[in-house]
C-alpha cells in the first residue's frame, strides 16, 4: 500500500488539505488520517462530508482557532489539573460554539439528517458554559465560585490595609 500512497501523492494531498484547516486539533487529526478499504465506512464518511459541505455552503461557521484550547484540553486529561483563566475562557468559547452547532443542526434536521444525528450524540453543554461564564469576571475568578479564593482575597485586602 505504501507504493500506492506514494504514487497517489497521499502526503502531498494531506498537506494541501491542511492549508484549509482552522485548528491545531484538526491538523493533528489530519496527520493521523490513514486510507481505508472499508467501503461501508467510506460511504458513511462521504455522506456526512457531503452533507456538511452543503451546510457550509448555506451557513457560515465561524469556528477559528481558539487560543489556549489545545493546551486546556491536554491539561484536562490529567486528574486534578488546574486551568489558567485564558484556558477556562477558551473552553467556554468552545462549549458555546459546540452548543450553538448542536442546536442549529437539530433545528435543521429535515434538511441535514446526518448532522442532526451527530447533534443528538453531543451532550447539552449550556449549564456548564453558563457556570464557566459566571466564574470568570473581568479576567479574574469570581470569588463566589471559590470560597477559599474569597477568604484569601479578604485576607490579602486586610493585610494591605494594615500596611
Amino acid at each position: 500500500m505504501d507504493f500506492s500512497l506514494h504514487a497517489l501523492e497521499y502526503d502531498r494531498l494531506k498537506d494541501l488539505l491542511g492549508r484549509y484547516l482552522a485548528t491545531d486539533v484538526a491538523r493533528e487529526l489530519l496527520q493521523r488520517l490513514q486510507p481505508s478499504t472499508d467501503l461501508d465506512a467510506l460511504d458513511q464518511e462521504h455522506a456526512i462530508a457531503a452533507e456538511a459541505m452543503a451546510y457550509l455552503r448555506e451557513f457560515r461557521v465561524g469556528f477559528g482557532n481558539i487560543d489556549f484550547l489545545a493546551d486546556a484540553l491536554q491539561k484536562l486529561l490529567v486528574a486534578g489539573a488546574t486551568l489558567e483563566i485564558p484556558e477556562i475562557e477558551a473552553v467556554q468559547s468552545f462549549l458555546n460554539f459546540a452548543e450553538s452547532l448542536r442546536l442549529r443542526w437539530n433545528d435543521d434536521r429535515e434538511q441535514y439528517p446526518l448532522l442532526a444525528a451527530t447533534a443528538k450524540r453531543l451532550p447539552d453543554l449550556r449549564d456548564l458554559s453558563k457556570h464557566l461564564g459566571r466564574a470568570i469576571q473581568n479576567g479574574e475568578i469570581d470569588e463566589r465560585y471559590s470560597p477559599a479564593l474569597g477568604r484569601i482575597r479578604r485576607a490579602l485586602n486586610a493585610a494591605r490595609a494594615r500596611i
